[in-house]
């Protein structure tokens, strides 16, 4: 009796927990692999979606069928319900790489937009951030760049960003953290569309949780990311005196910050020692050669810091954490001050040393 007893208890678990409570059937889901996000003309959020269902998926893996859809709303919530309205099954964000904001829409507070969709169940916090120099609907609107599908360019070209140190890690965990750090900004790469390709033009320089208006071209913000002590697997800087470029790729990045505090004003120094080695436009070095090279490079690199600093403080943008390192060695000083006001007002002095480790083929 006993024995029956716990054959019928097993039974009874089998049947209940034979299956998952969560299960999704693939020809009930669309993935959501890029959004884009817009300020619509009746200044409603304009939602882009690019979008990829499985059909016959009960027949050996079924075909994939790939589509963009748009909708409105006056919140993220709204335009996404109202985009699943547009899409046979649930909509599902857990394989979504990138999210694609549009210029007008980054002036205004992003934590706000991009906050709800971070809540989104299974959102993953290594998608892509980028921006669109325009409106994000434009770029996820091509179905093709050469003969990538749209997303997965814009992965690969913000990837190959951070290898080639155009651009800091990005990811949405990343950029949502920067967000809401009081002492250090935040740069996101723009994509700009031309005809039927896109390409990345320029790092756009954030503030908190604003687009301040201003952007670094892609040779700068190598320089910007190495002053900042961020390197890439790769880095090329390069010389340009009328008709010839000399370069030299960045092998390691020593990075010192020191900051003095004088007059009732601070003087943040930034000392950046690069070890290089020779690129294009330069050919077999004496040591003599060597040196006088070395020097040009680090007076050239060194007014381009000063030009580019100059110009991320106008913007307001501190990009190189000069808040977080108040913080923690100025302590006093960083808790009793307007740190809005006062980044205005620091002076920035950078000073760059180029050390040549290779002078030609065979050395």
């Amino acid at each position: 009796m006993k024995k029956r007893a716990m054959l019928f208890l097993s039974g009874m678990c089998a049947l209940l927990l034979s299956g998952c409570w969560d299960d999704i059937q693939l020809r009930d889901t669309t993935f959501v692999y890029g959004v884009g996000v817009d300020r619509s003309e009746k200044s409603k959020l304009l939602g882009t979606y690019v979008v990829q269902k499985v059909r016959n998926a009960n027949q050996g893996g079924g075909e994939k069928i790939s589509d963009v859809i748009s909708a409105e709303g006056d919140s993220i919530f709204e335009v996404s319900q109202s985009a699943d309205m547009k899409v046979t099954g649930m909509m599902q964000f857990r394989a979504i790489r990138v999210l694609v904001i549009g210029k007008e829409l980054a002036r205004q507070d992003l934590f706000t937009l991009v906050e709800p969709i971070l809540r989104s169940r299974g959102t993953p916090l290594t998608m892509k951030v980028v921006m669109a120099d325009g409106r994000a609907s434009d770029l996820l609107h091509k179905n093709k760049v050469g003969l990538q599908q749209t997303v997965d360019y814009l992965i690969d070209e913000v990837k190959n960003g951070e290898v080639y140190t155009h651009i800091s890690t990005n990811n949405l965990q990343e950029v949502m953290t920067l967000m809401l750090d009081d002492g250090r900004d935040f740069g996101l790469p723009m994509f700009r569309s031309e005809g039927d390709r896109i390409s990345l033009t320029s790092l756009a320089l954030f503030h908190g949780k604003k687009f301040t208006g201003e952007t670094i071209s892609i040779p700068d913000a190598t320089l910007l990311c190495l002053l900042a002590g961020e390197k890439g697997d790769f880095a090329l800087l390069s010389q340009k005196r009328e008709n010839h470029v000399k370069s030299v790729f960045v092998r390691k990045v020593t990075q010192q910050m020191k900051i003095i505090e004088q007059n009732d004003r601070l003087t943040v120094k930034i000392s950046l020692k690069l070890k290089t080695t020779l690129g294009e436009g330069v050919s077999h070095l004496t040591d003599e050669e060597k040196k006088e090279l070395e020097k040009s490079l680090a007076k050239d690199f060194s007014e381009r810091a000063d030009n580019l600093l100059a110009k991320i403080q106008k913007a307001g943008c501190d990009f190189l954490g000069i808040g977080r390192e108040l913080n923690a060695y100025h302590h006093k000083r960083w808790v009793n001050m307007d740190w809005e006001k006062e980044y205005a007002r620091i002076r920035l002095e950078p000073l760059i040393q180029v050390e040549i480790v290779n002078t030609g083929i065979f050395n």
